[in-house]
């Protein structure tokens, strides 16, 4: 009893939003326009999961001595702001080290002040993981290794030069002691503020809710700024700190998905155009003084590239850029051939430690893409003869790859023409990703890779193993893993997709250092060494995927079109924002026995189309509370299309519903069972708006609701399992709130009755009398107790808040309860229905001006 209690307390809904309410069906007419501003679905899980700071200026949140040691006092001292010093002692026998915790990977100056009286100098090494943290760093990288500091005897302060890392390790050189205090770090990353990101994502899985921002961290610590004032992405924080086009074509991706500053994603991509070298090819990062040749990277810049324009609609971008693109493209014409399919001879590729050779397939799959990318773009730019010349080019190269580098007895590609034993999976994902595979083919794609490649972490680069145990030869790399989940959600093997989200993702995000995504790991999913990047942007795939596809948005068929296609495999329920080029997405779905519903906000200006889950062959699709026909849209497989014009819209999709003429609403799932189970019209009343989506003021969330007569219905797939899971409205209370009853006399709490035939409660101190406390213990919730227990009767109607008392407004007996008001009707004295529940449902919903009176029935 006190557990359902303090549950309907949690999730009572005091204050709802007219902008939110969806019920504006034919049957009724709004009386008033008045509306309330509407909550930030992206408040909760901001508040929840976002990694990237509000302030620039961050702290350490642990510290703590490596060996405990008499020699180090005041640890704590450490993460203190108040000038408190540590003191750190080295003697002869004995060398203490001390490990400052930032509790995530960080990027930027770390900052002290410190003094020493014998002139010791301290060592400061950093890592992303505890596991490589040495006195040298995990890395000596660039400038990512230790630093020496000798600070002398007066008080002195230091600001490092820029590290990526989660722990920062003190140790001193030699017998002496230090003071240290006022450890801090100025956080250096382009995307430094909250509200840099303009996106969110939330779900049941609290797990996958982890993975979308992690990712979203991980490209703002790689989202930097120039030296010449540009900001850039590059691959990794810590290493190699550079722009890699194949790596900046995963993480535009993620820019995009979060709304994150698209003029990085152009800056880099003009700052490698701006050295493409004369015989015309693009080189893939400023390493080396951007010497370097790598035959994909080439072609993921044009890849990038046509992303760019298509999620940005920068045209403009697209045509300063075409001349670059022209000359990249003839480049590929010059490199040697095997059967019309480019042969590497040269250079190098995303996985070079496996060093590949002959007519690599994944090297033919991404220039395939190139070709139709370049194809697209020339044709938006008015190149007829460029776009047709190019998209037949990438006709040829896709059926040369299927008839030369596909192996029909295993149905997979192999690696190359002259590497048919080892399986690749870079290629083999991305020949779905890409169109070049057909449908076919892909189960046996999948299968195999499945079968062959797949570990408890995670699926490895290549089976068999090469044998070379290097860095590429059957590791888990999340570039690669991020297409292979891509390509499972294409064909539909929407389990398998999210088992490898959760395996190589949810690994990375809870193994220390949580919170960012690693460059690759073992087969095992270990981090191989501290060399390896472990805030690496081009793993940050999943954070895209999570949006493209638990929220279900992503381009349809037509350039500039929105497909809101939710996958909602075994999550309960997700909502999130996802911006476009027409603006923000916001969509929330519930997925329930018998049902799915769907939430989505269309900005203007742009064209989508829903793809809604036919859950049966007879479900009902409503649309803001109207049934829809067959006929308004297209069924393709398993799914209904409908065209959904710019504004707000409510689709349930249902294996059972009943439309309610006397009020021109439907009752459906998930209501509908709870509603009949549990009294039905006498105790709820008729449905008086459709199902649509409204924000708990107790709880900060957004549930499906919906308003019968007397009640308001709202759904908590969270709770699935137990009664609970539609839970009432305390509506009771929420109108005599309105009506300004609280703390007038009948309203105070009240002694116990000496009448036999009242029941005092404690928890409100009131009593129930005669018929209302008959009717109390006679009604209540289907919990499956015997009769109606207390339990059940407190689950309907909560405890009396009120004594009875004569209404000034009805003449009528009434006494208020936190979930109904109780009337007495003399004229029906002698009947079941001398007591009946006031309608508080339909004032409360005139009073939120969601609709008002009836206009006829449909």
């Amino acid at each position: 009893m006190t557990h359902l209690t303090n549950s309907a307390r949690r999730h009572r809904v005091l204050i709802l939003c007219l902008a939110l309410l969806l019920s504006k069906s034919p049957a009724f007419a709004v009386t008033s326009t008045a509306a309330t501003p509407s909550p930030d679905l992206c408040a909760e899980p901001t508040s929840r999961y976002q990694l990237t700071p509000s302030d620039r200026r961050l702290f350490p949140t642990a510290a703590w001595v490596e060996a405990p040691s008499d020699l180090v006092s005041n640890v704590g001292a450490l993460l203190a702001e108040d000038g408190a010093a540590t003191t750190i002692v080295r003697s002869v026998e004995e060398s203490p080290v001390v490990i400052i915790d930032f509790g995530k990977v960080v990027s930027g100056r770390v900052s002290m002040q410190g003094s020493s009286a014998t002139s010791a100098t301290l060592r400061l090494a950093f890592s992303e993981s505890l596991r490589f943290l040495r006195p040298e760093s995990d890395t000596d990288w660039g400038e990512q290794g230790s630093i020496l500091w000798a600070p002398g005897p007066g008080p002195a302060q230091i600001e490092l030069p820029q590290r990526t890392f989660r722990y920062l390790r003190l140790s001193l050189e030699s017998p002496g002691s230090i003071d240290i205090s006022g450890v801090s770090m100025l956080y250096t990353p382009a995307i430094a503020q909250r509200g840099d990101i303009a996106a969110c994502f939330f779900s049941s899985d609290d797990r996958l809710n982890r993975i979308w921002y992690g990712g979203a961290y991980t490209l703002a610590l790689n989202t930097v700024q120039t030296a010449d004032g540009n900001t850039v992405i590059i691959d990794g924080a810590k290493r190699d700190q550079m722009i890699w086009t194949a790596d900046l074509a995963v993480q535009a991706q993620v820019g995009y998905t979060l709304g994150a500053n698209p003029a990085a994603v152009r800056a880099s991509l003009a700052d490698l155009a701006a050295h493409q070298r004369a015989d015309g090819s693009i080189p893939p990062s400023p390493y080396g003084g951007y010497s370097l040749t790598l035959y994909d990277y080439c072609a993921w810049w044009v890849i990038a590239l046509a992303d760019y324009v298509r999620s940005t609609g920068d045209v403009a971008f697209a045509e300063q850029q075409y001349e670059a693109m022209r000359r990249q493209m003839a480049w590929f014409t010059t490199l040697p051939r095997s059967n019309g399919l480019l042969v590497k001879d040269a250079g190098l590729e995303w996985s070079y430690t496996l060093q590949r050779s002959g007519a690599v397939t994944y090297l033919n799959v991404v220039y395939a893409r190139a070709l139709a990318d370049a194809a697209e773009l020339a044709t938006m730019l008015g190149h007829a003869a460029a776009a047709a010349a190019w998209q037949a080019q990438a006709t040829d190269v896709a059926r040369l790859i299927n008839v030369h580098l596909f192996d029909p007895q295993r149905g997979v590609y192999v690696a190359s023409d002259n590497d048919h034993e080892h399986i690749p999976l870079d290629a083999n994902a991305l020949a779905i990703v890409f169109g070049i595979a057909p449908p076919q083919a892909w189960p046996g794609i999948l299968g195999y890779l499945q079968e062959h490649h797949w570990t408890a972490f995670g699926s490895v680069t290549v089976a068999p193993a090469y044998g070379s145990n290097t860095w590429h030869d059957q590791r888990i790399w999340p570039f690669a893993s991020y297409f292979e989940v891509l390509a499972r959600f294409i064909a539909g093997d929407d389990d398998n997709a999210w088992e490898l989200l959760r395996r190589v993702w949810g690994h990375m995000l809870t193994a220390d250092p949580a919170s960012t995504t690693w460059e690759w790991m073992t087969a095992n999913g270990e981090i191989e060494d501290g060399f390896a990047s472990l805030a690496h942007g081009w793993s940050a795939g999943a954070t895209a995927a999570l949006s493209a596809y638990a929220l279900g948005v992503r381009p349809a068929s037509n350039p500039g079109d929105l497909l809101i296609d939710p996958r909602p495999g075994d999550l309960d329920w997700a909502r999130g924002r996802v911006p476009t080029i027409h603006g923000p997405v916001d969509v929330s779905w519930w997925s329930f026995d018998g049902g799915f519903a769907l939430r989505v906000v269309i900005p203007k200006g742009a064209a989508a189309q829903a793809a809604l889950p036919l859950i049966s062959g007879g479900a009902t699709v409503l649309q803001n509370g109207v049934a829809v026909s067959r006929d308004a849209g297209t069924v393709s497989g398993d799914r209904f299309l409908l065209a959904l014009p710019p504004g707000e819209h409510t689709l349930l999709v249902v294996d059972s519903t009943q439309f309610y003429p006397e009020t021109g609403q439907y009752l459906s799932r998930p209501f509908e069972a709870f509603w009949a189970a549990n009294g039905g019209i006498p105790v709820f009343g008729y449905p008086l708006t459709a199902a649509y989506e409204a924000f708990n003021g107790d709880d900060g969330g957004f549930y499906l609701v919906q308003y019968v007569e007397r009640q308001r219905l709202e759904f908590h797939p969270e709770l699935s399992g137990t009664p609970y899971v539609v839970l009432l409205g305390r509506l009771g209370a929420a109108d005599a709130e309105r009506r300004g009853l609280i703390g007038s006399g009948p309203f105070l709490p009240s002694p116990a009755s000496n009448n036999p035939s009242c029941r005092w409660f404690a928890p409100t101190e009131h009593n129930v009398c005669g018929r209302f406390l008959e009717y109390w213990s006679q009604h209540g919730l289907e919990f499956g107790d015997p009769e109606f227990s207390e339990r059940e009767s407190l689950a309907l109607f909560g405890y009396p808040i009120s004594e009875p008392y004569v209404d000034a407004e009805s003449g009528l007996l009434v006494q208020y309860f936190e979930r109904a008001r109780f009337e007495y009707h003399p004229a029906n004295a002698g009947t079941p229905w001398d007591v009946l529940l006031g309608r508080l449902g339909a004032d409360a919903v005139v009073t939120l001006h969601a609709c008002c009176t009836p206009a006829g029935a449909r």
